[in-house]
């Protein structure tokens, strides 16, 4: 099959039944969902060939993680805190996926549904769906399922689900460690796309990379020693592990604010002013009930050192 007659399922971004709740209202119902474009549909079943809605996004509209009871793994896009539709999937992958995907589709095109019926090939001219591909650029499973590996992939989940956890034990609000996994997503999926779209390269994010590498490996060395020191030299040891963070966030932010908008920049400033906070290191660090978590987070900091070492 040539590249021009190429079917429905390789020009979207994801799908998958779910359970939804429409606007308005009061229990979720199962539909086969489909993410084209900025355009969500919502089917009867996978095999049904139009849609019995839809909900075009914008970038105004906000996709965030959102607790239900007896409901797990809830993602609801509102506009101005007003829900529009949410969705609960099976897993917190699935969830992550969802969040980050829809986060970048926003941005793009929206579009009229795709053509289910399977044998039947779209009409008009291979130019104009050239066009129409080109409009919809990252609207393509193909860019979509990279971005997933890249970004939502088995170890990203664990970390984000370990710090979600951080950030909500130390923080006391659900709401802030949300907001960190989301902004983490949000950053990675929009610097994957910068690389791919060849504005970056990833020579570029060696400023980034370096004082980052340094944060790390005294963080490591901070939490496998932190019963044989005094706890004056720890604090002094996490401020510097502070600084060094602070100046990655620096660097971060000059490599991108020529690049994306600028509430997408603030994204950086809001993540880094609690990771990058020694106190909120020092109580993580020291709190035993977190102690699995922090294992997990310092594993991949140990890969991270270890492979930019190599």
């Amino acid at each position: 099959m040539s590249s021009e007659e190429s079917s429905y399922e390789e020009e979207i971004s994801i799908q998958q039944t779910m359970e939804l709740r429409l606007a308005g209202a009061k229990k979720f119902q199962v539909f086969y969902v489909v993410l084209y474009g900025a355009t969500l549909f919502y089917y009867k079943d996978a095999s049904a060939e139009n849609p019995k809605g839809m909900v075009d996004l914008s970038p105004d509209h906000e996709v965030n993680q959102s607790e239900f009871k007896k409901k797990d793994n809830v993602f609801s896009v509102t506009l101005c805190d007003e829900e529009v539709i949410s969705g609960s999937v099976a897993t917190q992958r699935e969830l992550n996926e969802w969040i980050a995907i829809i986060e970048f589709n926003k941005e793009l095109e929206t579009t009229n549904a795709p053509d289910r019926s399977g044998s039947k090939k779209k009409k008009g001219s291979a130019m104009k769906r050239a066009k129409k591909k080109a409009v919809q650029k990252s609207a393509t499973s193909g860019l979509g399922k990279k971005i997933m590996k890249m970004v939502v992939n088995d170890e990203t989940t664990k970390i984000l689900h370990a710090l979600k956890a951080i950030v909500k034990k130390d923080t006391g609000s659900s709401k802030r460690a949300e907001e960190i996994e989301k902004n983490l997503i949000k950053l990675m999926v929009k610097t994957v796309l910068l690389i791919e779209d060849k504005k970056l390269t990833p020579h570029q994010f060696i400023v980034v990379d370096r004082p980052l590498r340094q944060a790390f490996s005294i963080l490591l060395t901070c939490f496998n020693g932190k019963d044989n020191v005094q706890p004056e030299d720890l604090l002094e040891a996490l401020h510097k592990v502070e600084l060094m963070m602070r100046t990655a966030q620096d660097q971060l932010t000059t490599l991108l604010e020529s690049q994306l908008k600028a509430k997408n920049v603030m994204l950086i400033a809001s993540t880094f002013a609690l990771l990058a906070d020694a106190e909120f290191l020092h109580r993580t660090i020291m709190d035993d009930s977190l102690t699995l978590e922090m294992e997990r987070l310092v594993e991949a900091m140990e890969f991270y050192t270890y492979f930019h070492y190599r």
